[in-house]
């Protein structure tokens, strides 16, 4: 919502058009973030509707102070505590957890008045380095607590360490249970956390959750392969040991290995009772496996290797499998999504629940409502030739990024979302945010497929990227860079599978490769609190840990630029003014430091930098772009009218130093005067959406014009994205930068809001 449109959640409605008297529909409403003054910025809306695959289904939400929602919700989900014992009721089913033996998804009966259990969780289960078994209901949890709740849906947050039976403890695991009105189908999301910091890597067996049956003469289980199905009364098995092989057993005969990818799909039956389960991303997140056997069903997040998996990979996935173990290293989290549905039907089938939990039905809202409501970055919306143009490069490219997929096998459990090759060694962690591109391209178009690279990026981030622990504390919820096996040695020359790294000042959030903008996406269209939880971390890191020893920029203009841009998205997310502070403080760096003499912040460039010369003083122009990009963002929320004078002054500089043939250098000398031929067209997208943002803050249209005739020579040669990093540079603010050449216009510093006080509007609100 824009800012200011709407104070209270009672007053969101949602309307079926095509019902009879358009009648409303029942929700359940949860704010995520508020905007600066109070008003609703984004609220989570859910409810539930009938739709084939492939179908679609207009409704239309009503907001405002003159909307009175009709409370017509079903009865919500009952939670009761007694002591240590925590009963659910969803009206299909009863379930009961315990905080002293944490057990997903717990003790499972009909809410029906049928007092037998359908089915019973074991625990997760480590099997440690030397076979020390550890288990979540070994010993208590730390806290098991109601993270939302509503008429529609409640989840529980529960979080602990994992116990063994002699007294120790290892790592913790922080489980999501959610539980729907009237459904019998209980979600559950588990996040395994490496906070063990004795040792940089520790090592374990395996991973598994388990879920035992009442004893009964009838029984029949169906695991889903990737082609078809196993079906039997006896133990079956399926493992996915690769995104390209999977390894089935049926009975005691002996396993077949064969091509294929399995959905992680399950049908049991066990008496009268029938339980489908389905898993999110089962081959694309392998290893993984699941077993039936009568009275049990185990679910392998990580299964014991027979065989050490590293001897068939090739070295870039090689490096958390160490001689038949799981090598984590501390600060290192991931995460598994999966989904339990304790009253199937007779006619249910687990392709039809497989699928559903895979790609669910996908809200999509008008760009141009969404572009009016200034919560996100500009968003392009007129149909020109540029934007056309656009949506034709990233529909061409996107087939490029699937095909790279392929051929680098970015898949494993700590890899998916992420991509490889940067440096022809090194993970990208998601290198310049191309998380926040595909967002941006999925609200221009709708098209689910830029949503779910979006959120598998984001969810990657989230877990694998961000240290969430470390003995240094300085370090935690910081967003490491482009590294061997995600946070090991990053630099140029290193030994191909050195993964060992202590964190230094690479590592935090000044180190020019820190983004926040698709988490921050990611909370304000799904509320999904994995995410939230690292993005709130991040932002910490850089209000406490960063940003109070940041006092240089030095030769590396991007370390103030990333760091400011991914402020601005924190408190883009939140509202909370502390991060607005960290902006201004970081930002406050290069106001003071900037040279009005040259327009820039020059230093002593590289040699690397300038064709092998030294002692030549200037600046390397696509770090410009992004430090630009920085300011640019800090002034959409401030108004500060000081940064329109150093984005002036920088802009005028950037100028000296284009070319008309195809746009900016890599570097150029404090005068603007180019040194060597060399041009970096690929580069260019780091830098016109800052030079368009500086064309419309000060009105002078040759800022605009350059930055379009740079779009224009950016996207004039045949497409060539040899890696994901030439494809994430153009996404990540091209969209900014056309939306800004859409609306163009005069515009003067003096009517900027004062420094001390935060804009209480948004520049891009209509």
């Amino acid at each position: 919502f824009r800012q200011g449109a709407i104070y209270r959640l009672s007053g969101i409605s949602l309307i079926d058009p095509a019902a009879e008297g358009a009648g409303s529909i029942p929700i359940q409403v949860h704010g995520l973030t508020l905007w600066p003054d109070g008003s609703v910025k984004s609220a989570l809306v859910q409810f539930r509707t009938d739709l084939k695959a492939g179908q679609e289904r207009a409704l239309t939400v009503e907001f405002g102070s003159a909307v009175q929602r009709k409370d017509g919700a079903a009865p919500g989900v009952k939670v009761r505590r007694e002591g240590d014992r925590w009963l659910v009721n969803t009206g299909a089913i009863e379930v009961a957890l315990s905080s002293a033996a944490f057990a997903p998804p717990g003790v499972v009966r009909s809410a029906t008045g049928r007092r037998a259990a359908i089915a019973q969780g074991g625990g997760i289960t480590i099997i440690g380095e030397g076979g020390t078994v550890y288990n979540s209901a070994t010993g208590p949890l730390e806290s098991l607590k109601v993270e939302r709740e509503g008429g529609f849906e409640t989840v529980l947050r529960a979080e602990g360490a994992l116990h063994s039976k002699e007294g120790g403890k290892l790592m913790r695991q922080v489980s999501r249970l959610r539980f729907v009105a009237g459904s019998a189908k209980v979600e559950l999301v588990v996040t395994l956390m490496n906070d063990e910091l004795e040792r940089e890597f520790t090592d374990i067996r395996s991973l598994s959750l388990d879920l035992a049956f009442p004893e009964s003469k009838e029984w029949k289980a169906e695991l889903l392969t990737g082609t078809g199905r196993i079906e039997g009364n006896d133990r079956l098995s399926i493992a996915q040991w690769s995104e390209r092989s999977q390894e089935i057993r049926e009975g005691e005969a002996k396993p077949v290995t064969a091509e294929g990818r399995a959905s992680g799909g399950a049908d049991l039956q066990n008496g009268q009772d029938r339980v489908q389960f389905a898993f999110k991303d089962f081959w694309q997140r392998w290893p993984k496996a699941l077993e039936a056997k009568r009275g049990g069903f185990s679910v392998a997040l990580l299964p014991a290797q027979e065989e050490p998996l590293e001897k068939a990979l090739p070295v870039h996935l090689q490096f958390p499998f160490v001689e038949g173990h799981y090598r984590t290293k501390w600060g290192t989290a991931f995460t598994e999504r999966m989904v339990f549905d304790f009253g199937a039907g007779k006619t249910a089938k687990p392709e039809a629940l497989s699928a559903a939990f895979q790609s669910p039905p996908l809200v999509v809202l008008p760009p141009e409502y969404l572009a009016a409501t200034g919560a996100f970055a500009k968003i392009p919306v007129i149909a020109e030739e540029r934007l056309a143009h656009w949506n034709a490069y990233v529909e061409a490219a996107m087939q490029r990024f699937l095909e790279h997929r392929e051929e680098a096998r970015q898949y494993g459990y700590l890899n998916w979302g992420d991509w490889y090759g940067e440096r022809g060694r090194n993970w990208g962690n998601n290198e310049y945010d191309i998380p926040h591109g595909f967002f941006m391209q999925y609200l221009l178009t709708g098209d689910g497929k830029y949503f779910d690279a979006a959120v598998a990026g984001v969810r990657h981030q989230a877990d694998v990227d961000i240290v969430h622990a470390y003995p240094d504390p300085f370090y935690v919820g910081a967003n490491v860079q482009h590294s061997i096996g995600h946070s090991g040695i990053s630099y140029q020359k290193v030994i191909p599978k050195t993964w060992t790294y202590l964190y230094d000042v690479a590592s935090m959030a000044t180190n020019g490769h820190t983004w926040a903008d698709g988490m921050a996406d990611c909370w304000l269209l799904t509320g999904d609190p994995v995410v939230m939880e690292s993005l709130l971390a991040l932002g910490e890191h850089i209000r406490w840990a960063a940003v109070p020893g940041f006092t240089s920029m030095g030769n590396h203009h991007r370390s103030a630029g990333w760091s400011s841009v991914a402020a601005a998205a924190t408190f883009r997310a939140t509202s909370d003014p502390e991060y607005l502070e960290g902006l201004r403080r970081i930002i406050k760096l290069p106001l003071e430091q900037w040279d009005p003499e040259t327009g820039i912040w020059p230093y002593t460039l590289h040699p690397g930098h300038t064709g092998g010369r030294t002692n030549l003083t200037g600046a390397s122009v696509y770090n410009m772009g992004i430090l630009l990009t920085g300011i640019a963002r800090y002034h959409e929320l401030t108004g500060d009218p000081r940064a329109v004078t150093v984005m002036d002054g920088a802009a005028s500089w950037l100028l000296k130093c284009w070319s008309e043939e195809r746009a900016w250098p890599y570097a150029a000398l404090a005068d603007g005067s180019l040194f060597r031929k060399g041009l970096s067209p690929g580069l260019n997208p780091l830098i016109y959406p800052a030079l368009a943002y500086i064309g419309n803050a000060t009105g002078k249209a040759e800022y605009t014009r350059t930055a379009e005739k740079a779009f224009d020579v950016t996207f004039v040669r045949p497409i060539d994205e040899k890696l994901p990093k030439d494809f994430s540079i153009k996404m990540y603010a091209t969209p900014w930068a056309l939306a800004l050449f859409e609306t163009a216009k005069p515009a003067t510093a003096a009517a900027s809001p004062s420094e001390s006080e935060p804009s209480t509007s948004t520049p891009n609100q209509p």
